[in-house]
């Protein structure tokens, strides 16, 4: 272990939060800056009065529930759905004319749901530790099917009964924890489960026998990622892995040369519908003429979730969007939200947005997405040039202008795989220039980077935990220096011996660089110099949630404060004296995610699909 030196101890924090006069802070909510409209539709129903009701699961910042959309007047609702925990919501038509849906977090419950009055009861936890999961699927008997992560289990409800169960863990590679993406049940009454993702498996799983087959041949196994699966209209289960196409069988898999294809409309009656368009429309197709009519519903959308607010550039304040990725900005001369859409290569979520005299970068997920978007681009122009991606990398955490004048973004690998990277993006007169160092020091995820110009150099901090799922095989996270003359890492410590994460790099004025490290402690921060590489101190924290980016990325105000948002509150550490101090609490911080401070002294955050910001007072 190679541990700088340790010149104080843990001070606890009631000692420290003295230097900061307390103030009363202003909270402004500015507004929602991105609506998603259209809805998708899964299913319907028919109420005892006659008409039909489509339905679909529902997710939004704060909400999770089930959607209805009457098909008779346009009306809609939403049945809460969060009371077993924030997760997903995988939702069926029973065979008994109820409806049943996996539901919750840590550990999914199967509900029943009576589509006439709303009641909807509680039946169950069929598997434990299950908490993400994809749509699942029925079989010809009337039982759903549906596998979860984190244990690759596989759970079941028959929709004639209620009656569930579990069939349990399908791989015994332990670092198999994803049974992903959805499985599918062929007329014969196999159910095929794809399982990842460290590498591909497919599990034929027979309910006559209880037993269950990995049916993929090595070449495939070898192989990261998961195949995908789905059922076409002929009853058999058909497959992908990567170009090669195949039909699944109990025990095998046979190639094909052209897969058909699954058409699987959601029917009302004699017609079939759309999912909700922009406008909120649906459009009905008659199953025997083709005839079409639009139908206006009153849904007009749901708020995005802000996953991160970034940077301050030409005037506004950027951010990106989660579920889906976007961009938008706030005009801070005119108050306007913007939503520009969906502008980066990854689809989920928006990591980070730096300014640059050429546009901006962004950092998105999945594939550890890098791009240059120019929004000022006149025509014949590039507004948007993808970058290089690094091999095995998944998500791009912060950008970060180095002393060189280029741009530095660490990452962390793929699902269930350790080894992240660092990346260099040079501006070139005819683009952009990446240049990539997979597993620069060995089994890190590289998290965070902050310049120490004196010496031309990154601090890079560091996590031995990798991709999701991922099993470590370092026990510790690390500090790195790399320097940016030679492309090497010269340096490597230990600022808080045993912490497996630290989730942050900021250098204050004083050139002492501010960690937040994690470890069996729980969450601390650490002042390091990075020259002496030395730990002069290590200090607890007001809370325990401290969400994206962890630390905003350059001292505030005169004093050069560090400053951070934890639990429901704004804190600030003095490089003076590296005390703490609550500078505010407020409702809203408690749902934080993404925030940044302006020129201004200004904090801006997302919460809950909404943007607010708060004037420090510390000009």
């Amino acid at each position: 272990m190679r541990v700088g030196r340790i010149s104080a101890m843990l001070v606890p924090m009631a000692l420290l939060c003295t230097a900061l006069q307390a103030q009363e802070l202003v909270f402004e909510r500015l507004g929602v800056p991105t609506m998603e409209t259209g809805h998708g539709l899964r299913f319907t129903t028919q109420h005892p009065d006659g008409y039909y009701i489509a339905w679909a699961p529902h997710e939004e910042p704060g909400v999770l529930g089930l959607f209805g959309v009457r098909l008779d007047n346009g009306e809609y609702f939403i049945i809460d759905m969060s009371m077993h925990g924030s997760s997903h919501l995988s939702p069926v038509p029973g065979r008994d004319g109820n409806i049943y849906a996996y539901v919750g977090s840590p550990h999914a419950h199967f509900v029943r749901v009576n589509p006439v009055t709303h009641e909807v009861t509680d039946l169950g936890i069929p598997a434990q530790q299950a908490s993400y999961f994809m749509a699942g699927a029925m079989g010809p008997d009337g039982r759903f099917w549906i596998g979860s992560y984190p244990r690759a289990t596989l759970v079941w409800i028959d929709t004639n009964t209620g009656e569930f169960g579990e069939v349990g863990r399908l791989p015994s590679d332990e670092r198999q924890k994803y049974q992903f993406p959805t499985l599918q049940v062929s007329d014969d009454n196999i159910v095929y489960c794809p399982v990842g993702l460290h590498h591909q498996e497919l599990y034929a799983y027979d309910p006559a026998t209880d037993t269950a087959t990995q049916i993929l041949p090595e070449e495939m196994t070898s192989r990261v990622g998961s195949v995908t699966v789905w059922r076409a209209d002929d009853g058999q289960v058909y497959g992908r892995s990567g170009e090669d196409r195949f039909r699944c069988n109990p025990t095998s898999i046979e190639a094909v040369a052209d897969a058909p294809s699954s058409l699987q409309p959601v029917i009302a009656g004699s017609e079939t519908i759309s999912s909700i368009g922009k406008t909120g429309v649906i459009t009905f197709t008659d199953i025997e003429t083709g005839a079409e009519r639009a139908f206006q519903t009153q849904y007009l959308g749901r708020p995005v979730m802000i996953y991160s607010v970034c940077t301050e550039w030409e005037g506004k304040i950027w951010g990106g969007n989660g579920f889906p990725a976007g961009v938008f900005s706030y005009d801070l001369s005119t108050g306007e939200l913007v939503d520009h859409g969906r502008r980066s290569g990854g689809s989920i979520q928006v990591y980070d947005i730096i300014g640059t005299p050429r546009g901006l970068l962004l950092s998105s997920y999945m594939g550890a997405a890098l791009d240059l978007w120019n929004p000022n681009a006149v025509e014949g122009e590039p507004d948007n040039v993808k970058i290089v991606r690094g091999q095995h990398q998944e998500r791009a955490i912060e950008w970060v202008e180095g002393p060189d004048g280029n741009y530095y973004i660490g990452t962390v690998p793929i699902k269930g795989h350790v080894g992240g990277g660092l990346c260099r993006v040079t501006l070139q007169p005819d683009g952009p220039e990446a240049t990539w160092w997979i597993d620069p020091i060995g089994a890190q995820s590289v998290h965070s980077c902050t310049a120490i110009p004196e010496i031309n150099a990154l601090l890079c901090a560091t996590s031995c935990v990798g991709g999701s799922s991922s099993i470590p095989t370092e026990p510790e996270g690390h500090v790195f220096l790399w320097d940016c003359t030679t492309e090497r890492v010269t340096a490597i410590d230990e600022p808080l011996p045993g912490a497996q994460t630290y989730s942050v790099a900021v250098r204050a004025e004083t050139g002492v660089v501010y960690l937040l490290a994690r470890g069996p402690a729980g969450l601390r921060y650490v002042a390091w110099d990075p020259l002496k590489r030395e730990t002069l101190h290590v200090g607890e924290l007001p809370g325990g949630r401290s969400p994206l980016p962890y630390l905003h990325k350059s001292p505030v105000g005169e004093r050069g404060l560090i400053i951070g948002l934890i639990a429901d509150a704004i804190f600030a550490i003095d490089p003076a004296d590296h005390s703490v101090q609550v500078l505010g609490r407020h409702p809203s911080l408690a749902t934080a995610q993404g925030y940044m401070v302006d020129s201004a002294g200004t904090l801006y955050y997302g919460s809950s699909g909404v943007l607010w910001r708060c004037n420090l007072g510390l000009e």
